[in-house]
């Protein structure tokens, strides 16, 4: 929704929003902020969803940890496997990731 609003204000292209990830992610970086929030809150949802994130394929999860991540729209559940929900969450997540582990 947010991209259609700013594609709709003409405040973006949509070939600068298909081409440029950074100009997508800074568009979603409040919202993905606050996912970042919730996920630091629960240790075992973080810990799954680094899983998740690292890998290419999809990952083995407990139902409610799944269900709970799907909730927040960062994976795709396919019965008891999780997939990243979107491409644009690797560098936004990966950066927050890396400055917690330093």
């Amino acid at each position: 929704q947010l991209a259609f609003y700013h594609l709709q204000q003409q405040t973006i292209t949509l070939e600068e929003l298909l081409a440029n990830s950074a100009i997508a992610t800074a568009l979603y970086a409040e919202h993905l902020q606050q996912q970042w929030w919730s996920l630091q809150r629960y240790p075992e949802l973080l810990t799954v969803f680094k899983q998740i994130l690292w890998r290419s394929n999809p990952v083995e999860c407990k139902a409610e940890q799944g269900y709970q991540l799907q909730q927040m729209g960062l994976v795709h559940l396919h019965g008891l496997q999780a997939s990243l929900a979107c491409e644009l969450f690797h560098p936004f997540f990966r950066d927050r990731l890396a400055q917690i582990s330093c």
